[in-house]
């Protein structure tokens, strides 16, 4: 172990891995390590950093910053994503752990539960499945926020004493479900919640960093908020050839209005240096002894940025630099007046960028926003990588699926058919001008009855009618009848194992199945990233449907959406260099800065 603790912080304004890549290189961080003169010494090294992202980034970086086609690269760990291969535990170091339970069964699983449970106490917990799938979302959340604080549901249950005990007993009720139920669940699967793997293998890895650790070990990029990272970070900290590179210390702030961000009584969860100021006090470092790696690109915004979130304090210093105007020259303010303009004005930034060659990020935890953007730069051809990734139910894959779903469940409305036949997967399927004809013969006027499996009878009656002169349908011949009850036909077959279920009530399982197949059947002869991970989602439902209440397609319906909330799209060509980045996701990922302006959200 190290006499005392080696933590750098690299300035908010700063290229985060760039600033890494380079003191790595140097040996600015590790004393006797500098790769750049002996580029054989950088494969001897471990990184963690917080995700996949950024550990690409910097091998990248490493390549760009050695100038070399060829490097040995060291070993980068994503913390956000840990398993035993990544870890890289020493043989017969511990015993393997089980498998993660899947988010979709977990899912399916505890809406089973709380089913059962509404079974008891009744009227004080609803008993339909969408409702009870609402429900297990939050208790899938409570369990995870229990199992990183290291809490038990037992303390829960002694939690509130009182006045309260009448209304707490009721969630003490509810969360016995977990206490009775989950846990003999997990059990009999053979499976652990993934929160608890996750810690289980950070623990595990702290403890066989402190015990054998050769190598220079380097952990950077992250905030420790989990306890586990948080221990982790302390241990390689206090390793002899181990550091710790925090992001964006704030080092001018004085001290009393530092202590006020962590003061037990009144702490400041929202702080931004809240997080870091609790890691530093686990590493056991004073702010002062916090070593700043790299320069300072814009110190007077940070200065400004640093006295916007000071906490009230008497003894900050009267004599304190306040930043002159002329600090926030290239920083624009835009008022707008609704959500649209706001993204409108974003993407003509970031559009702006580009034209002049450019780079340009988007930094923002609100995923609304940046779909509005997304959607705004795609008006003109710019492909924008989300760094958050894209939901499931957002791809034109997932919303494939999910018009699949609703168009079966639905009694054929008129906007639901119509978003699904103009889906661009299915323009080889259903032409436009077929789309138009079927249109104006079924869809207009009076709706259908009996849903998508009758709307070929219902173009064959539509047909035998007599139409007024105005009717657009007066002036169709046979020729187009025929394509407008051919969609019809097609359209009733591909949805047809779907709509086969579409009263009463089935298992998970049978509508999964039949969903697979009508979407297998959109996509046939089609590859498509997000056409894989929809297929994949899906069949991962069927294995996990066994746990699943019985549901109407309806029902069915309303929660697939939810069931894989998160898809990243494949990095391919792109005409773009403008990038969205979500502040929560906790990635310092290098983004080169437009000289006029960097935007803040």
């Amino acid at each position: 172990m190290s006499a005392s603790p080696r933590v750098f912080t690299i300035s908010p304004s700063a290229p985060f891995l760039r600033t890494l890549a380079r003191g790595i290189l140097d040996g600015e961080i590790i004393s006797g390590f500098a790769p750049r003169k002996a580029p054989e010494l950088l494969a001897t090294a471990t990184i963690y950093l917080p995700t996949r992202r950024a550990a690409r980034a910097l091998s990248e970086i490493f390549l760009e910053e050695t100038d070399s086609a060829s490097l040995l690269l060291p070993r980068i760990v994503p913390l956000g994503d840990v398993d035993e291969d990544a870890f890289a535990f020493e043989a017969g170091s511990a015993e393997p752990l089980a498998p993660a339970i899947t988010a979709g069964a977990r899912r399916l699983a505890l809406a089973n539960l709380v089913l059962r449970f509404a079974e008891k106490e009744t009227p004080l917990l609803p008993a339909s499945p969408a409702t009870a799938i609402a429900l297990a979302d939050e208790l899938a959340h409570l369990i995870d926020d229990f199992i990183t604080a290291g809490l038990s549901f037992s303390e829960a249950q002694k939690a509130v004493q009182g006045e309260f005990d009448e209304y707490w007993d009721r969630s003490r009720r509810f969360l016995s479900i977990v206490d009775e139920g989950w846990r003999q669940f997990l059990d009999e699967r053979r499976v652990m919640d993934a929160a608890e793997r996750r810690d289980t293998l950070l623990a595990r890895e702290a403890e066989r960093l402190a015990k054998a650790s050769t190598g220079p070990v380097i952990a950077a990029g992250s905030t420790g908020t989990l306890p586990k990272v948080a221990e982790l970070l302390r241990v390689i900290a206090n390793l002899e050839r181990g550091a710790v590179v925090l992001p964006g210390l704030d080092q001018e702030l004085g001290e009393q209005a530092f202590a006020l961000i962590g003061e037990k009584d009144e702490p400041m969860p929202g702080h931004p240096q809240f997080g870091l100021k609790r890691l530093i006090e686990k590493i056991g470092i004073a702010r002062d002894a916090v070593n700043p790696l790299g320069k300072t690109a814009f110190p007077l915004r940070e200065s400004i940025l640093s006295l916007a979130f000071r906490p009230h304090a008497e003894d900050e210093e009267s004599g304190r630099r306040i930043a002159p105007e002329h600090a926030l020259e290239g920083v624009t303010i835009i008022e707008a007046t609704d959500a649209r303009e706001e993204a409108l004005s974003i993407a003509l930034a970031l559009r702006e960028a580009l034209h002049e060659n450019k780079t340009a990020a988007l930094v923002t935890p609100d995923r609304a926003l940046a779909r509005r953007v997304r959607a705004e730069l795609t008006r003109w051809e710019i492909d924008i990588d989300d760094s958050a990734g894209l939901p499931l139910a957002d791809s034109e894959a997932g919303r494939l699926a999910r018009l699949i779903l609703i168009a079966a469940a639905e009694d054929t409305a008129p906007s639901t058919v119509l978003a699904l036949l103009r889906h661009p997967y299915l323009r080889d399927l259903f032409a436009a001008e077929d789309v138009a004809r079927f249109e104006i013969a079924c869809l207009r006027g009076v709706r259908p009855a009996g849903g998508v499996s009758a709307l070929p009878a219902a173009v064959n009656a539509r047909r035998g009618e007599k139409h007024h002169g105005s009717d657009q349908r007066s002036h169709f011949e046979d020729a187009d009848w025929d394509r407008a009850a051919d969609v019809a036909r097609k359209l009733s077959e591909f949805l047809a194992p779907l709509t086969a279920l579409s009263r009463g009530d089935y298992a998970v399982v049978q509508f999964a199945e039949a969903q697979l197949a009508s979407v297998s059947a959109a996509l046939a002869g089609q590859v498509t990233d997000d056409g894989e991970e929809i297929l994949t989602a899906i069949e991962a439902l069927i294995e996990a449907g066994r746990d699943a209440p019985a549901m109407t397609l309806a029902d069915f319906a309303r929660i697939l959406s939810g069931h894989d909330p998160r898809i990243h799209a494949a990095p391919g060509a792109r005409r773009e260099q403008a990038v969205t980045h979500s502040r929560a996701a906790g990635s310092p990922h290098d983004f080169c800065r437009s000289d006029r302006a960097r935007w803040f959200v």
